[in-house]
Formats: C-alpha cells, sequence, structure tokens
C-alpha cells in the first residue's frame, strides 16, 4: 500500500505524465462534427450568462434554473460541449462524445415529479457500456468495439432521463494493464493531466475526475476495484463515492473482478452525490438529511495503525488535524483506533489476476459488433504487433493473469476467507464507532476486501497546491451517514 504514496513513486507518475508523455497514433480525437452548426448558433454571451449559473453549481440548482426558464436542456448540453471543445485537449480528460446527446436532450421537458437527474448530462467512464459507444477500457484493440445494449447502471440512469453525454478517459483496462503504468493514460485517450498542476492524476478513474473537476458535466461516474475511485478523487478535488460492493450493477462493465468491483459518482457537490448513488443503485438507500449539519453524538474513529501512518505525506497529519477539529466543531465524537492487523495482510493480487482472466474472457463474448478480439490471449497477441502504439508501458498483468495456473477452488477459498475476515473486523469496530476517517486512499485494500463504502471529499491543498482529501468509511449500506457527514463538514 505504501508504495503508492512514496515519493519515488509520485515522481515518476509525475515524470510520466507531464515531462515524458507518450501519444498512440490511435489515440482518439473528439467528433463534434454533429454539434458544429448548434454549437456556432451558441453565443458567447449566452455561455458566459449560463456559466454562473452552472460551473460548479449543484445539480438542484441547475434544475432549477431550467424551471425558471433561464436556459433549456439543449443549452446545457451545448455548454458542456463548449467547454468541452475548448479546453479538454490540455486534460485528455473525455474519451468518446454521444453523437446523439443534442436530439436527445430537445426531448426533455422540465417538470417538477422529474427524478433530479432528468436531463441532466452525464459522462460515464469509459469501461461502462453505453449503448452505439466503444465499450474500449480506452485500449487500441478494444477502440471498435461497439456495445449493442446499455449497461444496466446506464439503462437506471437514462429511465430516471438523465442523458449520457459521452465517455471519460482512464487508466487503460482500469489501471490492470501494467505495473508500470502511467495514472490516466490510455492508447485511445492519451494521458489524462491534473487540472491543479504537475501533479500525479490517479487512477483509474482519471478522466471521470478531472472532468469533474473542470466542470465538463453536470456529474461523472467512475469504477474502483482498489481505490480508482478514492485515489483520482483525492487528486483533483471532488468527491468520489465507493459504493458497498453489490449495490450497483457490474452488467456491462469491463471487468477486473467481480469480487471487488463497483462503480459510483463522482461530483463537486455532495447533494449530488446521493442524486447519482439512487439514480443508479439497485436498493432502496436511506436518505440523508440534508437539512441539518448536527453530528452531534456521531462517533468518528482515526485509524492510527502503523500501516497508515507510515504512508502520511508532509502535512498529512496537519491536514487531518484539521479536518477532525472541523468534525469536532460540528459535535462529532472523535478517537484514535488501532484496527486488527489483519485488514492490513489481505493480499488480493492472486485474486485480481485469476478473475481477470476468467472474467474477462466471458465478458469479450458479450453484446460488440467486432468479434475478433474476444479473449486475452487475443488481446494480448494483438499488442504485440505494435507495442509501441498499443502498450507502451507494457502488458506484464496482462501476461500474468492469462499465464495464470491458480487452482479456482484455492482461489475461491481465499476469496471467502478475506472476505468473511475483513468484514468481521469491521463489524466488530463499527459497534464502537459510526465511521472511520483517514486521508487519501490510505485504506484501500482494507475496504475493498470487505467491500464496505467509502468517500474522498477535498479538505484542503498542499503547500505546491496539490488536492488532498479526506475518507471516511462505514458499515455495509450507510452510503447515507458518509454524504451526512461530509454534508455536515461542508455547512
Amino acid at each position: 500500500m505504501s508504495q503508492f504514496n512514496s515519493v519515488e513513486y509520485l515522481n515518476d507518475q509525475v515524470d510520466k505524465q507531464y515531462h515524458n508523455t507518450v501519444e498512440s497514433i490511435h489515440k482518439n480525437t473528439l467528433n463534434f462534427q454533429p454539434f458544429n452548426q448548434a454549437l456556432a448558433n451558441f453565443s458567447e454571451e449566452k455561455f458566459w450568462k449560463m456559466k454562473s449559473l452552472v460551473n460548479n453549481e449543484s445539480i438542484e440548482k441547475i434544475q432549477n434554473a431550467i424551471k425558471n426558464n433561464y436556459f433549456s436542456y439543449v443549452d446545457l448540453v451545448l455548454y458542456y460541449l463548449k467547454k468541452i471543445r475548448d479546453e479538454d485537449d490540455q486534460y485528455n480528460s473525455v474519451l468518446f462524445l454521444n453523437p446523439k446527446v443534442l436530439s436527445e436532450a430537445k426531448e426533455k421537458k422540465y417538470d417538477d415529479g422529474n427524478h433530479l437527474v432528468y436531463g441532466m448530462p452525464i459522462l460515464v467512464k469509459g469501461n461502462i457500456g453505453v449503448k452505439g459507444l466503444p465499450l474500449s477500457a480506452g485500449a487500441a484493440v478494444l477502440k471498435r468495439n461497439i456495445a449493442l445494449r446499455d449497461s444496466e447502471l446506464i439503462g437506471n440512469l437514462k429511465e430516471k432521463g438523465a442523458i449520457i453525454l459521452g465517455q471519460t478517459n482512464l487508466s487503460e483496462f482500469a489501471n490492470y494493464m501494467t505495473s508500470n503504468s502511467s495514472n490516466g493514460y490510455s492508447a485511445i485517450g492519451g494521458q489524462t493531466k491534473n487540472p491543479f498542476g504537475l501533479f500525479d492524476v490517479g487512477g483509474s478513474s482519471a478522466g471521470s475526475a478531472v472532468a469533474m473537476a473542470k466542470g465538463f458535466a453536470a456529474a461523472t461516474i467512475g469504477t474502483e476495484t482498489a481505490g480508482s475511485i478514492i485515489y483520482p478523487s483525492n487528486q483533483n478535488g471532488i468527491i468520489g463515492l465507493k459504493p458497498t460492493l453489490g449495490s450497483v450493477s457490474q452488467d456491462l462493465i469491463v471487468p477486473i473482478s467481480k469480487t471487488h468491483d463497483i462503480a459510483g459518482p463522482m461530483t463537486n457537490n455532495v447533494k449530488d452525490q446521493w442524486i447519482l448513488l439512487d439514480a443508479i443503485t439497485n436498493r432502496k438507500l436511506k436518505k440523508p438529511n440534508f437539512d441539518s449539519d448536527d453530528l452531534t453524538g456521531v462517533r468518528i474513529g482515526i485509524i492510527k495503525n502503523k500501516e497508515v501512518i507510515d504512508t502520511y505525506r508532509a502535512s498529512d497529519q496537519y491536514i487531518l488535524e484539521k479536518v477532525k477539529n472541523q468534525l469536532a466543531e460540528k459535535g462529532a465524537i472523535l478517537k484514535e483506533v488501532e484496527l486488527d492487523n489483519k485488514l492490513f495482510s489481505f493480499d488480493i493480487s492472486d485474486v485480481l489476476a485469476y478473475e481477470f482472466k476468467e472474467e474477462l474472457n466471458k465478458f469479450l463474448l458479450k453484446d460488440f459488433r467486432n468479434k475478433s478480439i474476444n479473449s486475452l490471449e487475443k488481446i494480448i497477441e494483438s499488442n504485440l504487433k505494435d507495442l509501441k502504439n498499443n502498450t507502451p508501458y507494457g502488458q506484464d498483468l496482462l501476461e500474468a493473469s492469462q499465464n495464470n495456473n491458480y487452482e479456482p477452488g484455492a482461489i475461491k477459498k481465499d476469496i471467502k476467507n478475506y472476505q468473511e475476515e475483513s468484514s468481521m473486523i469491521f463489524v466488530d469496530v463499527f459497534r464502537s464507532y459510526d465511521l472511520l476517517l483517514t486521508i487519501s486512499n490510505y485504506m484501500t485494500t482494507p475496504y475493498a476486501c470487505s467491500g464496505n463504502p467509502a468517500i474522498n471529499f477535498p479538505v484542503g491543498k498542499r503547500e505546491t497546491g496539490e488536492p488532498v482529501g479526506a475518507t471516511l468509511i462505514a458499515e455495509k449500506y450507510k452510503e447515507d451517514k458518509l454524504i451526512q457527514t461530509i454534508h455536515a463538514y461542508f455547512c
């Protein structure tokens, strides 16, 4: 865990992302042709009038502006398209645009009875199936794999009226391609870059985080196997929620591990977290009380295990103290807690290597127009034909997964053991605490093993200007507690 926060690792990432970047011949150029006429008619005056009503505003406020006829859903789509066209070439956060987005927006009419996500342009990570768009996970060999249907997650969003604006860039194969990866790089999308400066952009949901930070959509969706929502949210100053495992469908999302994969909302606004979660989840969850900023009696454990503290970067302790003080001012009871060290001994690498091959091979036989690449073995073979453009950082994780000879029974036993053990440790600690608190991605593997929900929210910047966030972990299906707490924190 500590290697991902070490000075050496971070310096290497900055070097790859900003000083020695690579670009593939497969890099996609965003197609604005379907929107050119509409954008030509969308005046600068209109754009700037909308900016104060839209930029970094909550979905609720945007809906109120539409209700009061300040602009339409079509105008909102054009606003985001213009921002992407004019600004994203610096950041490479958007992978593909939905060519039908304007016609879909024209069908939307405001109604008080609509779900709040209705008519909102949403960007989703490029490993999530959207009918008519490539389901590529950023890989050159999958660039022509067009999804013939929507994933269940996208179906849920569309059922409530959301508009899919497009897909975001990502660390290729959600950062399960090479151990030498550059966070936020894919052959199709190029190198995603942090809008705050020469800092690690984080992976693998880098595009969703940057697009949200830049205000390219009303909200974005990312996915996480172990830290891929939490870490890029931390690095780009937004709010990212990793929901309880199983509460959001894995259907038609390019897999790494069915034992860990989950999609979740990435937003600038706390209430938007709930709006998006409610729109994508398959469960009925308790709604937070947004009328209160009182945390009186909420018990928050500050994780003090050596395995966590030893990963702290300069100023982390100072930042954490500020967060503790602000939570205490709202009435929270904060106390240091040392968790069972077993939580930090679980190694999920064998599980990922085994499940990636097993799940991807099944996945590649689903719902694609182009079935020429229908196995992990064929992906590896195709990449080898042009390593410079297909896999400039290598593909050792793909190869290790393809060549794994793990015995299925043993792997499944390992999964059962660490899920049960980690879950019981969290169950035990949540008898005494309502939430657990740490910084950044320092608890990723433990909550990934148990399937507990976690949320990262911006709490400041380092002296260099690099964003930093705090992470709260809750009991399973207690996302409302996470959202309620950071709502109070920001009030």
